[in-house]
Formats: structure tokens, C-alpha cells, sequence
């Protein structure tokens, strides 16, 4: 008998959804996402929501420590 990792699916939001908060979101995103696609989600949130780029966690880390 082996483990497996069961992960709960997240709901997809549609894009009426993600407009609708009216205060800035920081949106950290995982470079391997084992669950979405990093790139296209932070493509999709791009135009979608009110805050700054969708960031990759590695790019904003490697920003905040200058490297």
C-alpha cells in the first residue's frame, strides 16, 4: 500500500468574480505550480484585478533581498 497526496481542487473564479474587490490584491504565484500554470494565471489576473503585476514568489523574493 502506498501514500498518495490528495490535493483539493481549487474553484475556478470567473472573470466577473475577480473584478469584483475594489482594494488592491498581492497575488504571490509558485514558479511550478503543481495545480495551474503560474504564467497563464498571472496573464489572466493581469487585466482581471485592481493590484500590480501578478508576481512569481522567486522573482518577488530575489527583488525584495536586491539580488
Amino acid at each position: 500500500m502506498g501514500f498518495r497526496r490528495a490535493l483539493p481542487v481549487p474553484p475556478v473564479l470567473a472573470d466577473g468574480e475577480l473584478r469584483r474587490p475594489s482594494v488592491p490584491a498581492l497575488f504571490l504565484l509558485g514558479a511550478r505550480g503543481a495545480m495551474h500554470h503560474p504564467h497563464e494565471v498571472a496573464d489572466r489576473l493581469d487585466g482581471l484585478v485592481p493590484s500590480d503585476r501578478p508576481d512569481l514568489v522567486i522573482d518577488r523574493i530575489l527583488h525584495i533581498t536586491g539580488r
